[in-house]
């Protein structure tokens, strides 16, 4: 329960340096305060204006004489008496060098801010620079490796293959993300990541946050490789309401289900479809889907079922026939049916219980390094 309005009167009078040490301290880390201290002057501009302001509206209101906003007095015929300058008169003086002062503050902290952009973009560059110069002395070495010293051909205990590894191990580190992608691209393109025969162990090799877009890497060995935060576009594209299709999603959720349940409960997927009206892009999708079922078939995950969602198309509740998820596209008016692509497409891989390269080449040739490297 909190203390009664007099007991805290009573305590700040008992302790009042206290107490203004307190409100003094709160006041400090307020959010309000630490504005204030970052833009004092913009603070203490926009204070005084605010007060002139309100200078202003009550001189008018309550028509103070000093304010000089009432009603005009003009002196008597024959009378020495000189008005004496108002608030008005001094706001009128100072408008113009108050306007000039604002306007230079502004270009000077406008001329800060360019010349603080302009460095940071020099320093960008040079950093740029050097692990673009960095990334050019790596490749010349594993060049010089390969050409001179038969690192393909050379022992699996041999000074050149430990030399390759150390060399990509200390050049990952001070690299970017797209360099990072072209050292991975250069041991693929040079057999040297294969995963019969992997010539430089990567395992432990830092590619975290690396660009690997439209990259393929179909049998490389990539054992304890530290991949976290890649940037992957795997989608083969979106639906018709502009939403990712995202395969690797279906896996991700298979395994996340299987660690919970400990691999004691078999899972069905009851519900896997798209919006797709032209069944453009649902051949696709639904190939790559199916390799991320069979990728965790694979791994021991106890996948029993797949139902594709769905059949025929559907009404939906929040969009009623326009989703266009089935298989069978159907004519809401007349009710007549019309098998799409896709439907043979699945019709043929429940007949073979597979998927096939003669398959994918018939229906999706454009996902076939995709499909076979992950299945």
């Amino acid at each position: 329960m909190g203390a009664s309005p007099r007991s805290r009167w009573q305590l700040i009078k008992q302790h009042p340096v206290f107490t203004t040490r307190m409100i003094l301290y709160r006041v400090r880390k307020t959010a309000w305060w630490q504005r204030i201290k970052q833009h004092p002057v913009a603070t203490a501009f926009i204070s005084l204006s605010a007060l002139l302001v309100l200078l202003v509206i009550l001189g008018y209101i309550f028509n103070w004489g000093w304010a000089g906003l009432g009603t005009y007095i003009p002196p008597t015929k024959n009378s020495n008496f000189q008005r004496g300058k108002t608030l008005w008169d001094w706001m009128q003086l100072l408008f113009i060098p108050v306007a000039l002062a604002v306007a230079g503050f502004w270009f000077n902290h406008r001329e800060r801010d360019i010349e603080q952009q302009r460095v940071e973009a020099d320093r960008e560059i040079s950093f740029d620079n050097q692990r673009e110069a960095t990334l050019k002395e790596y490749i010349d070495k594993l060049s010089e490796h390969l050409l001179q010293e038969n690192l393909c051909k050379s022992g699996p205990e041999s000074e050149v293959r430990k030399i390759a590894r150390v060399r990509t191990l200390t050049v990952l580190p001070r690299l970017d993300s797209r360099r990072k992608r072209s050292v991975l691209q250069f041991l693929y393109e040079a057999g040297l990541i294969n995963r019969n025969n992997p010539i430089v162990d990567l395992q432990g090799a830092d590619f975290t946050d690396a660009f690997m877009d439209h990259i393929d890497l179909h049998g490389a060995m990539l054992y304890k490789v530290n991949l976290s935060s890649v940037y992957v576009d795997p989608r083969p594209g979106q639906n018709d309401l502009e939403e990712e299709i995202y395969p690797q999603g279906l896996y991700r959720v298979l395994k996340s289900i299987y660690r919970r349940t400990r691999g004691n409960k078999p899972l069905y997927i009851t519900e896997n479809g798209f919006r797709d009206a032209a069944d453009s892009r649902r051949p696709q999708a639904l190939l790559e889907h199916l390799a991320m079922v069979h990728r965790a078939i694979s791994e021991g995950i106890p996948v029993r079922g797949y139902l594709h969602w769905t059949l025929v198309d559907d009404f939906e509740w929040n969009d009623g026939w326009g989703t266009h998820l089935g298989l069978i596209a159907m004519d809401p008016l007349t009710q007549q049916r019309t098998p799409r692509g896709s439907s043979l497409l699945f019709g043929e891989i429940c007949r073979a219980n597979a998927i096939t390269e003669e398959i994918v080449e018939r229906y999706a040739p454009q996902a076939m390094d995709r499909i076979f490297a992950s299945s």
